[in-house]
């Protein structure tokens, strides 16, 4: 569905192709992190203020649909740009501090701040492990699809215990294929 408003269009979904291509959705969510952008960086917000933007306002506008996209790690980096450099500056990072200090938990002196690629990479496992458990409709085709991904792989031992970057040249881009390159990303 859309809300039509007086400079386009705001979106309430997840926007994926029938051939589970992600262009359109990764341009409304890089439009949602420049609009966010512009707005925090003409701000008067100082960091606490900055900060909350980001985690409550900003942040779950894009998450929500993170589970059901197959995003890479760039593509995620590239959508999350332009809100992390507005948002660095204003809690007082330089803008190329290290993602391992802003992304890291506070346990270890790290901001918490979210990275796109983690998180959606945990909602596949939970959205994949939670229908698997249920026994549902969805169950039955994710088990279709991995059986027809182990047969293209080949191999005895199961596709998820192998790496993805020695096989992803055969392998079609699915959504399975996706939770598959984040588990072989992980180790």
């Amino acid at each position: 569905p859309r809300l039509e408003t007086n400079t386009g269009y705001r979106t309430l979904g997840i926007h994926i192709a029938a051939n589970g291509e992600m262009k359109h959705s990764m341009k409304i969510h890089r439009n949602i992190s420049e609009r966010f952008a512009g707005l925090l960086s003409n701000s008067t917000l100082n960091r606490v203020e900055s900060y909350f933007a980001f985690t409550l306002y900003y942040y779950p506008k894009i998450s929500y649909a993170l589970p059901v996209t197959t995003y890479t790690k760039k593509e995620c980096a590239y959508i999350q740009a332009p809100a992390m450099a507005a948002v660095l500056p204003k809690l007082g990072l330089n803008r190329h501090t290290a993602r391992t200090i802003i992304n890291g938990t506070s346990k270890y002196g790290g901001l918490s701040l979210p990275d796109f690629y983690t998180d959606q990479g945990i909602g596949q496992l939970r959205l994949l492990l939670g229908h698997m458990l249920a026994g549902d409709q969805t169950s039955t085709l994710i088990v279709i699809e991995m059986s027809y991904l182990q047969l293209i792989v080949g191999a005895k031992t199961q596709f998820f215990n192998l790496p993805y970057s020695k096989y992803e040249k055969w392998m079609e881009k699915t959504w399975l294929t996706s939770v598959w390159q984040f588990v072989s990303m992980a180790n």
